[in-house]
């Protein structure tokens, strides 16, 4: 996803499903895969390494785990290539700056395979900076994935802070290939009473061990119950999305274009529950 930060830990997945396209690695699970993701994130062009601040932060950066408020997720594949279905829960207890996340993942096409994911996110020394690690095990690779990432919340003026992220996925480098960085920024601006727009960028593999890749999204809140989004993938692939919020849930969903031959474009809707 995405440039500039710190050293830390994140994954690599490298989803060989099939297809061409499938045959690809994919960091942070949804790169060249369509439909595993959050919805929020697939409708932003996949950006997440410095954007993630929810229970997404699992497959994105996992630093971004630290000090978040507990909340579940469920995330399910409504148009596309791979029958995909998610649950997520993450967050942190009370007076805690110490977070924790677990998600399961299954896959009913193109490879039959489930997998799981599991991380935590920790305070980094000065104030403003957070770092984490997360594992994942695949019955599709054989192989568990080690991935650290860091994240800082720089300051710019009196709206909410700047965040650049950095990940290395594969630490162990269990493919032979890695392992890859990606780094990323997000830039939350006030557009007006109650709005924001969140502007994001990730390059993906940034050492250009298999293929890099620049992903921008944006976000826009508006004082009311929605959020709309939209995002390139890849540079030249349209994404785009929406979000309604209800009382304490949330529901997103998100559509992501797709140019590879053969491969549908795909659709995907989550939905969040806080709890308290």
């Amino acid at each position: 996803m995405m440039k500039w930060t710190t050293a830390a830990v994140m994954i690599v997945v490298v989803l060989a499903v099939g297809t061409s396209a499938f045959a690809q690695y994919t960091t942070t699970v949804n790169v060249e895969v369509p439909g595993l993701s959050l919805a929020r994130y697939m409708g932003m062009g996949s950006v997440g390494v410095a954007a993630a601040d929810d229970a997404g932060a699992l497959l994105y950066n996992p630093a971004a785990l630290a000090g978040l408020p507990w909340q579940a997720a469920g995330s399910y594949e409504l148009g596309g290539e791979l029958d995909y279905w998610a649950v997520h829960l993450a967050g942190s207890n009370p007076g805690s700056r110490v977070g924790l996340g677990v998600s399961y993942h299954s896959v009913s096409e193109e490879g039959n395979a489930d997998w799981w994911l599991a991380g935590f996110g920790a305070p980094l020394g000065s104030a403003g900076w957070q770092w984490g690690a997360s594992v994942m095990d695949s019955e599709l690779f054989n192989e568990t994935i080690f991935t650290v990432g860091v994240l800082g919340n720089l300051p710019m003026g009196p709206g909410a802070p700047m965040r650049i992220g950095l990940t290395v996925e594969d630490v162990t480098d269990e493919y032979g290939i890695g392992p890859f960085v990606n780094v990323g920024i997000a830039c939350p601006l006030d557009v007006g009473p109650g709005r924001k727009l969140l502007l994001a960028a990730d390059y993906l593999d940034a050492t250009d061990k298999n293929e890099s890749m620049l992903n921008v999204g944006l976000e826009y809140d508006t004082s009311g119950s929605w959020i709309w989004r939209a995002g390139w993938y890849d540079t030249d692939m349209f994404t785009a999305g929406f979000g309604y919020n209800e009382g304490s849930w949330r529901a997103d969903l998100s559509w992501q274009e797709y140019n590879y031959p053969g491969v549908d474009d795909a659709i995907a809707a989550t939905v969040y529950w806080p709890l308290k």
